[in-house]
């Protein structure tokens, strides 16, 4: 089964994504900050991330650089509310897969639906 980390300080929105992702096959993991994130990344194989950009402790764009720096292959969504043009270009040059906008309706028109006969990771 295919790992979903999710990154993100509101524990409702968490909730709700970490369900949807579930229902669509993916085992999701979650982390309420960048500095749980990223160890969580070190520690565990992920195969994707889902990163919100406003958090505590560590916001996301740091939380980004530096799961580069240590797991560079890494997929990488990003997730968040507001993002200007030089955040969006930094945040592709830094290989994200997705940018993703708050308020997210569905998860279920930006992941696929797992199967027997889906590869281990669809992108």
């Amino acid at each position: 089964m295919s790992k979903i980390l999710l990154i993100d300080d509101e524990t409702d929105f968490r909730d709700v994504l970490q369900r949807e992702f579930a229902d669509l096959g993916y085992q999701a993991l979650v982390a309420p900050d960048g500095v749980r994130g990223l160890q969580m990344v070190m520690d565990a194989p992920i195969d994707v991330v889902v990163l919100d950009l406003n958090m505590p402790h560590r916001d996301g764009m740091e939380t980004l650089r530096l799961i580069r720096a240590v797991k560079p292959e890494a997929r990488v969504i990003v997730l968040t509310a507001l993002m200007d043009d030089a955040a969006q270009v930094e945040a592709r040059q830094l290989g994200v897969t997705d940018i993703m906008f708050k308020p997210v309706s569905s998860t279920h028109s930006s992941l696929p639906r797992r199967s027997a006969k889906a590869p281990a990771w669809a992108c």
